[in-house]
């Protein structure tokens, strides 16, 4: 019988709480202390007409990133030093959705403090017409799975709280 086996199990589980917490608290300490002061993100609202008139978003599945980065989202990712922020934008709509040729315009800026986040979203419109593949296909496999269009109800039921606003700034922005 070793030590362990007689231990009270309160022991136990305060010692693999304090534990725990240190070894969160250490991750922390070592992000924080390579982390650049703020974080620059870039997004793309593409929307476009579908044939009933509605409109749709283009839409990718991540699979790698940071947790809160899974799942649904807006096509985006960081600046790419040695680049504009819209070209950055544009590589990040090309390497998660295939899509190279759409027009991209500025739509807001905003500063997420309690993150140390910059966040810069640009959107477009692609017309139904247009040479564009209706299927998306990401050239980054690993980081994305997939790439789709959605309509604006799916996509304000599975995009982060942020990312509606953002969805929502740029529906206000085309129907002007």
């Amino acid at each position: 019988m070793s030590y362990e086996d007689h231990a009270p199990r309160w022991a136990k589980r305060l010692f693999f709480y304090f534990f725990n917490l240190l070894r969160v608290s250490w991750q922390w300490f070592i992000w924080h202390l390579i982390r650049p002061t703020y974080l620059v993100g870039v997004y793309a609202v593409v929307l476009r007409k579908n044939r009933n008139g509605g409109n749709q978003v283009l839409l990718v599945d991540k699979r790698l990133g940071i947790s809160s980065c899974l799942g649904i989202n807006l096509p985006g990712g960081g600046i790419t030093p040695g680049m504009t922020i819209e070209e950055s934008t544009k590589a990040e709509l090309r390497q998660e959705t295939g899509i190279t040729e759409v027009k991209l315009t500025l739509l807001q800026a905003s500063v997420v403090e309690a993150y140390h986040d910059i966040h810069i979203v640009y959107w477009g419109h692609v017309e139904e017409n247009s040479h564009f593949s209706p299927y998306p296909k990401p050239l980054d496999t690993h980081e994305i799975s997939r790439a789709f269009w959605a309509p604006i109800s799916y996509a304000e039921e599975k995009l982060p709280a942020k990312q509606r606003i953002m969805l929502h700034t740029a529906i206000r922005a085309m129907s002007e």
